[in-house]
């Protein structure tokens, strides 16, 4: 196996973030709804058009959560990429600690079960962290375990549940 090719993951979507996507999709579509239902019985149409709007807008910013979220692992770095928010290289020599964590805190996972890394960076005196939700954890990890050294590794044995 090559360690300079780069594979790319997408995120692995949990039910709440799906939920999330969900919301405004299905608010949009009931508006509508009601509007063209009360259009056809003779009244006014009681939905605004700003509302339909500002549906729209709140599910393409969360799809684009998703859709721009990414984590690549290349010949010398882990490439993290959270939308247009946050853009990370990790050099695999300065990680410290890898392990699974549950959590639902702000990061560049969209689920709860995340695999928590975290590296030494010279320019702060504190460690940094990253948490990640592949799609594909058990290959991510694989490839992953080639490239990091093996005291940083903190993960839960086999018959943790995933």
């Amino acid at each position: 196996m090559t360690t300079s090719a780069i594979s790319t993951f997408r995120p692995k979507i949990g039910g709440l973030y799906a939920l999330l996507l969900a919301v405004p999709l299905l608010a949009m579509l009931a508006a509508l709804g009601l509007g063209v239902y009360a259009k056809g019985a003779g009244a006014m149409v009681i939905v605004p058009p700003a509302l339909a709007v500002v549906l729209v807008l709140a599910w393409l910013a969360l799809s684009g959560l998703v859709l721009g979220t990414r984590y690549q692992l290349r010949a010398d770095e882990l490439r993290v990429r959270f939308a247009i928010f946050w853009n990370v290289a990790i050099p695999y020599g300065a990680i410290m600690r890898v392990d699974i964590v549950d959590s639902v805190q702000a990061s560049a996972a969209l689920s709860r079960r995340r695999i928590r890394i975290a590296w030494s960076d010279p320019s702060v005196p504190w460690e940094r962290r990253c948490e990640v939700s592949p799609r594909d954890e058990p290959r991510f990890l694989a490839l992953l375990q080639h490239r990091v050294p093996p005291l940083a590794w903190k993960l839960p044995t086999d018959d943790a549940p995933r």
